[in-house]
């Protein structure tokens, strides 16, 4: 895990290998999995296998393996990774209040008589990538945002990434007069009001 950390990689690639042994041959089974760093989701995965030989050369099997499949894999990944440039990259983005909080999803705030939700969900429209997003569900307690998008690259050029979207949205909260902490597990952003 922390080398995957440190890596800078976008994308990790797991490799299952699966040995079978029998009396009529020797074979490998390879499952390929491309993750996609920031957000663990799964950008592709494909089988291979390398049929069934006289040989206790399980690597040679296992490269047999993939390279049935290495060039669709490689194309399936990288078709979902133009999606993310072109898209942005997904996060998770839910919003909480403390126990001890005294406000709720539909306490109304500023002049214009919004509530919480309303500036919140007009803030997501303005501020997610070409307008993509998902809200999960709302209630007076909290507010879950399944699917924000976030681009790869800031407008000048710059990486962007959950940290600097959470920060954005908590300075325009604070600015607000609404007191919260926030926090970043994996790809969810927690808001939480006090």
């Amino acid at each position: 895990a922390m080398i995957i950390q440190q890596s800078g990689a976008d994308i990790w690639i797991e490799a299952e290998i699966i040995i079978d042994k029998s009396a009529s041959g020797n074979s490998v089974k390879t499952i390929l999995n491309g993750i996609d760093i920031s957000t663990g989701a799964s950008l592709a995965n494909q089988t291979g296998y390398s049929g069934k030989f006289y040989t206790d050369d399980f690597g040679r099997l296992a490269s047999k393996a993939v390279e049935q499949v290495a060039d669709n894999f490689l194309n399936i990944l990288q078709i979902k990774f133009n999606d993310i440039v072109k898209n942005g990259r997904s996060i998770v983005v839910d919003f909480k209040f403390e126990s001890t909080s005294t406000l709720t999803m539909s306490s109304e705030i500023g002049n214009e008589g919004l509530t919480i939700s309303d500036i919140i969900e007009v803030w997501m429209s303005e501020n997610s990538y070409k307008n993509n997003y998902h809200i999960q569900g709302t209630t007076d307690v909290e507010m879950i945002f399944d699917e924000v998008r976030i681009p790869l690259k800031d407008d000048n050029g710059n990486n962007y990434n959950i940290n600097k979207f959470g920060l954005t949205l908590f300075q325009y909260l604070r600015k607000n007069n609404l007191p919260c902490s926030r926090n970043i597990v994996n790809n969810t952003l927690i808001i939480t009001f006090k």
